[in-house]
């Protein structure tokens, strides 16, 4: 059995890095990648900062950013390749982690054959790739992200806690801590720290996990009539102290620089929210949707009132989670919910669920067999369909030769003004029409240096005297 996982995790993993890697690496482009391949910070909240609680995608950014630097450049040559190999290769590790830990619930939940677990897993993958995609140009898949600083704030922080959620199911929930090892405590530990202080928007579905199972316990108590406060604690107490740590994470982040832009006229806002939120269920295209709703059908058809408690626990979830994103984004920009990485723990709950229903399902109908083959075939197929109609993970969508092109020339630039022993540089970019040239801001001549000097791109440390914006580049690089 555990050569069967392995197997699974080693071919899926090589999967990723064909797409992630080969098909559609990562580049750097924005001010925020800049900024954040080469900022470390340590990986504890700090009360007051821009960021406060992100402490996963702040820590292993640059941390990855900088291994890429110093370990894959020296052999390639390449500096924006040797960022795109490590952090894609990281990306595909936490993405990997992610679909093994659903095909392991899987297979333990339902006591399904590997054969059935896999298909499973396949068609499991293939909707987070084809899910909301439509024609042939210009599609988007679930870790879809504005640029590679969206893909570690979002991205992949959702897949961190969701992983964690499917673990967590599987070991028979934070109730079972006394029963672990203290290697595994420590794990354990370790990966619940780095979820909670990962991003408001990823760790609602950590959140919404632990507050339907503390709901439930609760509700269980007051159906008895055995319902004590004292008593209640001492049965979850694990799940209550990190649901409290999870709110702590909210009281932290208020104190941040990017708490203090966050919106005003928040009423309008939620109704501006809601409405997107109902928008952007629409982006699933009709082959998602038929499966969904037949999968719907069949479990009220087939299983009735069977599993009904737990269907309901992870309907709960997906409805608490909806609610907060609505909530959270009417808070901090009410647009975010039309963005697909932020709106990523909707979409898992709502797979997850379906997902759920088939499992259980596969037993119960005669030709489960044939029917899982036929839904991982149209899984497999529409991925490979799709994938090289995915728009690219850059603030201007550009292919990956153009950002590489940028890069490089901001590093001939670099290179010249340090083999000419100037310690001062005029830098030359592309203009765009916005306030503060975003997504190459004005204001990010020290990322530039900074990035290239600590990375050992350029033997010393070279000042930008000043930002020179010229549409002349833009045709250069193809930028719009």
């Amino acid at each position: 059995m555990k050569k069967t996982h392995l197997i699974f995790s080693l071919v899926l993993f090589a999967l990723l890095v064909e797409f992630f890697i080969v098909l559609h690496p990562i580049a750097i482009f924005d001010t925020d990648d800049w900024n954040f391949i080469y900022m470390p910070r340590i990986p504890v909240p700090i009360i007051g900062k821009w960021n406060p609680i992100k402490v996963f995608p702040e820590f292993f950014m640059p941390l990855v950013s900088y291994i890429g630097a110093y370990t894959v450049y020296p052999l390639t040559g390449k500096y924006c390749l040797s960022l795109s190999i490590a952090n894609g290769l990281f990306i595909c590790f936490i993405i990997t982690v992610y679909f093994t830990e659903f095909n392991l619930l899987i297979q333990k939940k339902y006591k399904l054959s590997t054969v059935k677990s896999l298909l499973i897993s396949v068609v499991f993958i293939g909707m987070h790739f084809c899910a909301v995609a439509h024609g042939r140009k210009n599609n988007v898949f679930l870790f879809y992200a504005y640029d590679m600083t969206c893909v570690y704030h979002y991205i992949l922080s959702t897949l961190l806690n969701a992983s964690l959620v499917m673990h967590l199911m599987r070991i028979g929930g934070l109730g079972a801590w006394k029963t672990l090892a203290k290697k595994n405590k420590i794990h354990l530990a370790l990966w619940i720290y780095f979820a909670i202080f990962s991003s408001l928007y990823s760790s609602v579905v950590l959140g919404a996990y632990l507050g339907v199972e503390l709901l439930h316990a609760l509700y269980k108590e007051v159906k008895g009539k055995s319902f004590n406060v004292k008593s209640y604690w001492t049965k979850n107490r694990p799940p209550l102290i990190v649901i409290l740590v999870w709110f702590c994470s909210f009281i932290i982040e208020k104190t941040g620089g990017r708490a203090a832009c966050f919106a005003t006229g928040i009423p309008h806002n939620i109704l501006s929210s809601g409405k997107r939120m109902v928008f952007w269920f629409g982006h699933f295209n009709i082959i998602f949707v038929v499966i969904g709703a037949a999968v719907i059908i069949l479990r009220i058809f087939f299983l009735k009132r069977e599993y009904l408690v737990e269907d309901a626990k992870i309907a709960l979830a997906l409805c608490l989670t909806t609610i907060y994103i609505i909530l959270l984004s009417a808070v901090v920009n009410y647009t975010y919910v039309e963005r697909t990485d932020a709106i990523l723990p909707v979409a898992f709950w709502a797979l997850f669920m379906l997902m759920m229903f088939v499992g259980k399902m596969s037993e119960k109908i005669k030709y489960g067999n044939t029917i899982l083959s036929l839904m991982a075939a149209v899984s497999v197929i529409g991925t490979v369909y799709y994938s090289n109609t995915y728009e690219e993970i850059n603030y201007e969508k550009l292919p990956y030769e153009n950002c590489e092109a940028f890069v490089d020339d901001v590093i001939n630039q670099f290179k010249e003004a340090e083999s000419q022993g100037e310690t001062e540089i005029e830098l030359v970019l592309p203009e765009f029409n916005t306030d503060d040239n975003w997504p190459i801001a004005d204001y990010a001549s020290g990322s530039f240096s900074e990035s290239l000097y600590f990375h050992g791109v350029t033997d010393q440390k070279i000042d930008v005297e000043k930002m020179v914006f010229t549409k002349r580049k833009n045709k250069e690089f193809g930028i719009n």
